[in-house]
């Protein structure tokens, strides 16, 4: 597993990611289709209205 916090730093430090898409978590189905195909091109990113 990644540590949030280390992970936060190398992006605070300039790391960028690719994202490919994002979807909400009422279409958690359709991200995780995305997320399988291989056309994709970055992360599938999942929004949690409210937080988790």
């Amino acid at each position: 597993m990644i540590d949030g916090e280390l992970v936060g730093n190398w992006m605070a430090e300039g790391l960028e990611m690719a994202i490919d898409s994002r979807y909400p978590v009422r279409e958690l189905g359709a991200a995780l289709a995305r997320q399988s195909e291989r056309s994709r091109v970055g992360r599938v990113v999942v929004g949690v209205e409210g937080g988790w």
